[in-house]
C-alpha cells in the first residue's frame, strides 16, 4: 500500500456511509439534513393552533363547560407531547406504514367525537363554541394551512414522491389559498357564501387531508400494502418516509386533527 493512496473499496464504502447518513436525515457531520426537517415554522404552527383552540375556550366558555374545554385542551397539549417523544425515538419512522401518522391523525378526533356524545359539558361547550365564534374566523384559521409549502418545498428537495405533491402538497396549499381569498372577501365586502357553498367548502377541504393521508399511509416504506402501490403507481420515486420524521410528523399527527376538528366546528355553526 502507497503512502496517501486511498484504495478504490474504502472510498467506496466512504461514498455509501455517507449516503446514508443523508437518507437517513443526518449529514456527514451529525448535524440535522435541514432538507428533511421543518424546524420552527412547523413547532409554531403547532402552537398556533392550539392557542387559537385556547384563545376560543377562554373568550366563549365559563363554568362546567370552560373546565370540559380545558380538560380537552390538556389532553390535546399530552398528545402532542406524546408524538414529541415518538418521533424523538424515531418510532414513526421505524415503523412508517404501520405505525401511521395517517391512522394517528383520525385517533384526537375520534377520541374528541366519542368524548363530546357521552359528556353533557363537553357537548355544551361545543354547541357555545359553535355559536359563538365568527364564520370568518372559522375560515380565517385554514389560512395557517399555507405551512403546506413546505411539502412542495420537500417533493422539490427529491424527499416526497409526484403521487403525494399532486394529491396532497398542492390541494392542500390551494385550499389555504382559497381560505386567504375568502377572508379577504369576507372582511372587505361584509359578505360570505351561502351556508350550502361553506358546507362544500368545508367538505373539499376534509378531502384534501384524506388524500393526503391515503396517499402517504400507502407510500410508506413499511405500509402493508404498499409495496404493489409502489410498484403499479410510484416505480421508482421517493417514498413518503419525509412526514414520519422529527419534526414534520406533527403535521399529518397534530395540526391535521385540529384543523379536521375546525372543520367539525363549522359545520355544526351552519347545521344547528
Amino acid at each position: 500500500e502507497q503512502p496517501g493512496r486511498i484504495d478504490a473499496p474504502v472510498l467506496f464504502d466512504h461514498r455509501l456511509h455517507m449516503q446514508s447518513m443523508v437518507g437517513s436525515g443526518i449529514d456527514p457531520h451529525g448535524a440535522p439534513n435541514e432538507r428533511w426537517t421543518a424546524g420552527a415554522p412547523l413547532l409554531g404552527l403547532c402552537a398556533a393552533l392550539w392557542g387559537w383552540w385556547t384563545t376560543l375556550a377562554w373568550r366563549f366558555l365559563d363554568g362546567p363547560e370552560f373546565a370540559a374545554g380545558a380538560l380537552w385542551l390538556a389532553a390535546a397539549a399530552v398528545w402532542l407531547g406524546a408524538q414529541i417523544v415518538a418521533a424523538r425515538l424515531r418510532l414513526p419512522e421505524r415503523f412508517a406504514g404501520v405505525f401511521s401518522t395517517a391512522v394517528q391523525a383520525l385517533v384526537p378526533v375520534l377520541a374528541t367525537a366519542g368524548a363530546v356524545a357521552i359528556s353533557e359539558p363537553l357537548r355544551g361547550a361545543v354547541m357555545r363554541l359553535a355559536a359563538s365564534v365568527s364564520t370568518t374566523e372559522l375560515i380565517a384559521i385554514h389560512v395557517l394551512r399555507l405551512a403546506a409549502w413546505g411539502t412542495i418545498k420537500k417533493y422539490r428537495a427529491g424527499l416526497l414522491p409526484r403521487y403525494f405533491f399532486l394529491s396532497g402538497s398542492i390541494p392542500d396549499f390551494a385550499f389555504a389559498v382559497s381560505a386567504v381569498a375568502l377572508t379577504a372577501f369576507v372582511i372587505t365586502q361584509g359578505a360570505v357564501l351561502s351556508d350550502t357553498g361553506l358546507l362544500i367548502w368545508n367538505a373539499v377541504g376534509v378531502l384534501v387531508f384524506l388524500g393526503a393521508a391515503v396517499t402517504m399511509y400507502f407510500g410508506a416504506p413499511k405500509s402493508p400494502l404498499g409495496w404493489r402501490w409502489r410498484r403499479v403507481v410510484a416505480g421508482r420515486e421517493a417514498s413518503t418516509l419525509a412526514p414520519f420524521r422529527w419534526p414534520m410528523n406533527l403535521a399529518p399527527a397534530f395540526c391535521a386533527p385540529l384543523f379536521w376538528l375546525a372543520h367539525g366546528l363549522f359545520v355544526i355553526k351552519l347545521l344547528v
